[in-house]
């Protein structure tokens, strides 16, 4: 990351609800009931947006994936058989 993290110090409220500063929830674009990600590792608490979590799920599922999907091969193929058909 290369801009400095930005800080904001909270209280953990009733229900243990934390309070997220509303310039921030301007600048991602968050709504009361919108979802977020949780997480908690060795470096702390995150919170995200379910954007950014799906976002990076998907890029690191990304190099799984085939060039062509599965669907398109077997259009390709039923094509060829019937072309092929059509030769006989």
């Amino acid at each position: 990351m290369s801009e400095q993290p930005r800080i904001h110090h909270t209280k953990i409220g009733p229900a243990r609800r934390i309070v997220l500063p509303t310039s921030w929830c301007q600048e991602l674009q968050l709504q009361p009931g919108d979802p977020i990600s949780l997480e908690f590792d060795e470096h702390g608490l995150h919170i995200r947006t379910l954007h950014d979590t799906i976002a990076e799920i998907q890029a690191s599922l990304a190099p799984l994936k085939g060039s062509d999907s599965i669907v398109d091969q077997f259009i390709a193929e039923k094509r060829a058989a019937a072309a092929q058909e059509a030769e006989e």
